[in-house]
């Protein structure tokens, strides 16, 4: 019955680490800083681009 509601469960839906290594919890660490890394560039586009879009219809 409980897999039926994994399916719902949201993806960010913390992870259990107190069963992973050492190794393997520095590894996933630095996946997600490499993540972090891209959604701020991400972030850094469309803000830059929304500012334009919005000077532009200002002028």
């Amino acid at each position: 019955m409980e897999d039926e509601f994994d399916a719902f469960k949201p993806t960010y839906a913390p992870k259990s680490f107190y069963n992973w290594n050492v190794e393997d919890l520095k590894d996933y660490q630095e996946q997600l800083k490499a993540e972090i890394v891209r959604i701020d560039e991400i972030l850094e586009t469309k803000q830059d681009v929304s500012a334009k879009a919005e000077a532009l219809f200002k002028s």
